[in-house]
């Protein structure tokens, strides 16, 4: 057994995850970045902390009208620095990595803004008279429908992905002044928010029926816990305030969990599909790679240059993996060819070729004649190593492949002469 040969397969094979889990990040990334994932979210996580179980309809209206209106406090404004429009570079992908892959790749944001595109027109017959002569006006065509509204509304709004704590604190404390109907002589000047001196201020406060039940006792209990823990001299509205942001942080970071989970599993699909499209099949790639030594000792000298070249620290536990500067370094590994093409341009590892060299696929019907279902079966395993290991990450695989290369530049020691 080879060891140096199968330790080079190695580094190869994390060549390849490396670049196909930087893949993923980035069309996850803009994909995220399209559908503002985490302002969507961090918008369900806000109305569901108002909320409780078992909640009727009224309820949940006025939860969704106190978020809304927490939203349009300019200190919540204020934080929403983002903008998705569709010429604009927030959403696009824009790193010279993912603009050297492949032309499909590449081709990903005009696909999506086709895609809608279509999906607009689409939504604008259904909602659009069957019978032209039932419209009352060409105006009345014209106009967006209530779904497309809703659409534009959901995703091409922009909204803040975080806010901070103290902000959110401030805001809803605004908001609780302005809903209740016995503190109109507060509502013009936020300054007289410091009338509100005692516990007892602060429950009249919140005796509103426009607060949601769920919503009104948890502030009920952060407001007892507030007095509790007042200082002398402080005001009770100040130790509220306290309280409700740590709870406002304690909520967003199971929130932050949740996402996280989700964001996962989305990595996951986007992994498994990619590796299906570019046909990553890592017990092919592997046995390439044993067979093709100038491909392998081109993968092994790119790595062992970017192991160099990396100012990261793997021995620093507070460092961490620039994926920007990685990018560049396995664009400079592969060049501009990247050795990775989609699958109907690769797919003799699961079909029987009459030409080995020579493996077109002119269609469908041709192509089931040819599949072999032992090599498929023997692919699909490799698919799934393959989408296991980039959905590990490309700091994971990064780490790796540092104490792999320094254990192949290490060598042999000489022997020491007697």
């Amino acid at each position: 057994m080879n060891l140096p040969v199968i330790l080079d397969v190695g580094i190869g094979l994390i060549i390849i995850y490396i670049s196909a889990a930087l893949i993923v990040s980035g069309v996850q990334e803009a994909i995220a970045a399209l559908f503002q994932w985490r302002s969507q979210h961090l918008k369900e996580s806000i109305l569901q902390i108002m909320l409780g179980q078992d909640v009727s309809a009224e309820e949940f209206t006025n939860a969704e009208k106190m978020r809304d209106s927490i939203y349009e406090n300019p200190l919540i404004q204020s934080m929403n620095h983002t903008s998705v429009s569709w010429g604009t570079k927030g959403w696009n992908l824009g790193n010279s990595f993912i603009n050297d892959l492949p032309s499909n790749l590449k081709a990903l944001p005009s696909k999506l803004k086709s895609l809608f595109s279509k999906i607009k027109d689409w939504v604008m017959r259904k909602s659009a008279p069957s019978n032209e002569n039932e419209a009352k006006s060409s105006k009345e065509l014209n106009k967006p429908s209530k779904e497309w509204k809703k659409y534009q509304k959901l995703y091409l709004k922009s909204l803040p992905s975080y806010i901070d704590k103290e902000d959110f604190a401030t805001a809803l404390i605004y908001q609780l002044v302005n809903e209740n109907s016995n503190s109109e002589k507060l509502m013009n000047n936020s300054e007289k928010l410091m009338n509100i001196n005692t516990h007892q201020d602060i429950i009249k406060l919140l005796d509103n029926d426009k607060i949601p039940k769920s919503l009104r006792d948890s502030l009920i209990a952060l407001a007892d816990r507030a007095q509790n823990k007042v200082k002398d001299g402080e005001k009770v509205i100040l130790s509220f305030q306290k309280e409700i942001e740590n709870w406002f942080d304690c909520s967003m970071a199971r929130a932050s969990g949740i996402y996280k989970r989700n964001t996962q599993l989305v990595c996951l699909v986007l992994a498994f599909l990619i590796v299906i499209f570019f046909n990553l099949d890592s017990v092919n790639i592997a046995q390439k790679l044993f067979n093709d030594s100038t491909l392998r000792s081109l993968l092994v000298d790119g790595a062992s240059n970017l192991v160099v070249s990396y100012k990261t620290d793997p021995n620093d536990p507070n460092s961490q993996l620039d994926t920007k500067e990685l990018e560049k370094s396995i664009n400079q590994i592969f060049g501009n060819s990247l050795p990775i093409v989609p699958i109907y341009e690769n797919a003799a590892n699961f079909i029987n070729c009459p030409d080995k060299n020579n493996c077109p696929l002119p269609g469908a019907k041709i192509f089931f004649s040819y599949l072999s279902y032992q090599k498929f079966v023997l692919a699909f395993i490799g698919w799934m190593v393959t989408t296991l290991a980039v959905y590990m990450g490309a700091p994971f695989w990064f780490q790796l492949l540092i104490k792999l290369v320094n254990i192949r530049s290490t060598g042999s020691r000489p022997k020491s002469e007697q």
